[in-house]
């Protein structure tokens, strides 16, 4: 774990002590939570911020906007779902970027879309 920096090598660290009671019923959870994400999202494609605020200045702490962004972007790896991120330029010429995140299998039409909303 030497060639990882010190924030993942925590996280393999903490991870490292969770029992196999304890990985199960996540597994449980996250097994429920994946049927009501698929339930809700339905046919539809759920379109969201790739990021949850600007690009931080050089040097700034990044680990607050981690926890923001984990927050939109784990609604398509709990989903088992598939994602694309779709750059886009605002009206005021700043770039952002827009997550677009489709029902299971549809790979290929969400990137159809992503096509779309891009040009």
């Amino acid at each position: 774990m030497e060639c990882l920096g010190p924030d993942a090598r925590a996280r393999f660290a903490q991870a490292s002590t969770i029992t196999p009671d304890a990985a199960e019923a996540a597994r449980r959870v996250i097994g429920d939570a994946r049927a009501r994400i698929r339930s809700w999202l339905g046919e539809r494609i759920l379109m969201l911020p790739t990021v949850p605020a600007a690009a931080p200045p050089i040097g700034a702490s990044t680990d607050q906007l981690r926890v923001r962004t984990m927050s939109l972007t784990i609604i398509a790896g709990i989903g088992g779902l598939p994602a694309v991120n779709v750059p886009v330029t605002l009206s005021s010429g700043l770039p952002v970027g827009i997550c677009l995140v489709g029902p299971a299998g549809s790979d290929l039409a969400l990137l159809d879309v992503a096509g779309e909303v891009s040009t």
